[in-house]
């Protein structure tokens, strides 16, 4: 009997699950002073890691016009305000006292703190204490959605708004206005234009690709395979190219995140368990806790003189799987035993 192929329900919530996975090793420090050949696959790892976040922009911007009609536009908004902008506050605002209490501790180094309670009151509207930037871009793009969608529901002229914007991005950076490495807090339309590509994808594709992108298919799969070995290939031959071009990173993302979209439909129909469904929360709480976690290490490390050796690597390995069971542990815990809480903080999620 031929097996199912996974819903799309479900392929979302694994996907989520797995690209939370990959936050956090993004925000695991890398210790190892060594070089050679491990801190190439790291760099190579790293690079592949980073499109996680382009790939939630992407989901995020099919998510919202796969259902998206001018009727319920009023109540997409009012779900965004309990999805996207209560959790933004709360997450921040805990974020601020640890990350400020953290630092006066000696716990956690280089981060800026405002001279004043104005200037600390916009580090946390500006989700600077937090890796909640990604949250904060998504609520900009909800509200320009309504209208772009006039824009982007026709084939045609999406095409030339999307062109557009990759063209703008192309000008942002052979001109020297677009700021590298990039900066997730800087407010100007250089960086939201560069995250909003990605979403913009995703838009497109929800109202005009529909059946090719749902409707998926072993051909898809084995295409899609062969897209990231090429890929990969063309990392390998020129990795430095790659990393230092930004237009070139953009582009091989946003390639990689398309044809691994397709790859996930070698996945069977399964059970998703209850622990799954916590990606948001992981997101949100884990960087908190991994920085104690790798700042308690360095500094046994550093103690007993191995501070940078074999045993860094284990450690960016291990750590975050620590942190990523811990977490899941207390998300069970709060959905079990404070519901309300739970909702609250993860905008009514898992």
């Amino acid at each position: 009997m031929e097996r199912r192929k996974i819903s799309f329900s479900n392929k979302i919530t694994i996907l989520g699950f797995l690209l939370s996975i990959g936050v956090v090793y993004q925000h695991t420090q890398w210790k190892f002073l060594g070089g050679g050949y491990a801190t190439w696959i790291y760099n190579f790892l790293f690079y592949l890691i980073e499109t996680c976040v382009p790939f939630f922009f992407m989901i995020s911007g099919y998510l919202f016009f796969r259902t998206y009609k001018v009727s319920n536009l009023k109540e997409k908004l009012i779900s965004r305000v309990h999805t996207l902008l209560i959790p933004y506050i709360l997450w921040n605002i805990i974020y601020a006292f640890f990350m400020i209490g953290s630092s006066k501790a000696g716990l956690i180094k280089n981060i800026t703190i405002g001279k004043n309670v104005w200037n600390i009151l916009f580090q946390i509207l500006n989700a600077e204490f937090s890796p909640l930037w990604f949250v904060k871009y998504l609520m900009l793009f909800v509200i320009v959605s309504p209208i772009v969608y006039y824009v982007i529901r026709n084939k045609f002229s999406g095409l030339i708004l999307l062109i557009c914007c990759i063209g703008m991005n192309f000008i942002f950076y052979y001109n020297g206005i677009m700021q590298i490495p990039l900066n997730v807090n800087a407010n100007n339309f250089v960086m939201f234009n560069y995250q909003w590509i990605y979403y913009l994808i995703g838009g497109y594709a929800a109202l005009n690709l529909k059946s090719l992108v749902e409707a998926g298919n072993k051909k898809k799969v084995y295409i899609g395979l062969v897209i990231i070995l090429l890929l990969i290939s063309s990392y390998i031959l020129i990795d430095k190219f790659h990393v230092r071009n930004a237009v070139i990173s953009h582009g091989w993302r946003i390639i990689y995140i398309c044809a691994l979209w397709f790859v996930f439909d070698v996945l069977p129909e399964i059970k998703v368990k209850s622990w799954m469904k916590n990606s948001f929360f992981l997101y949100c709480s884990h960087l908190m806790v991994l920085q104690c976690f790798q700042r308690v290490i360095d500094l046994i490390l550093e103690k007993i003189g191995i501070a940078g050796g074999v045993l860094s690597i284990i450690e960016y390995i291990i750590v975050p799987w620590m942190i990523i069971g811990l977490l899941l542990v207390i998300a069970e815990f709060l959905k079990r035993y404070t519901p309300d809480i739970w909702k609250l903080f993860t905008g009514g999620r898992g």
